[in-house]
């Protein structure tokens, strides 16, 4: 899946994108309304209880 691909694992809280706090799965929707395929996003989550960055559009430059 796109998820998956960008590094997302079962359990992460997306809890910033592109610096910007979110809170509620509408502030998601409104941060990435915006964006285009190819687009980077820089993702920051809450994982196994410590916060942690991700740019997705890397990660899967590194998995090809």
């Amino acid at each position: 899946s796109p998820a998956d691909k960008a590094g997302a694992r079962t359990g992460d809280v997306i809890v910033a994108i592109d610096g910007k706090n979110v809170a509620r799965s509408g502030d998601v929707r409104r941060a990435l309304r915006d964006k285009k395929g190819g687009d980077s996003v820089r993702l920051e989550v809450i994982r196994n209880g410590s916060r942690q960055a991700h740019s997705p559009g890397e990660h899967c430059k590194r998995c090809r």
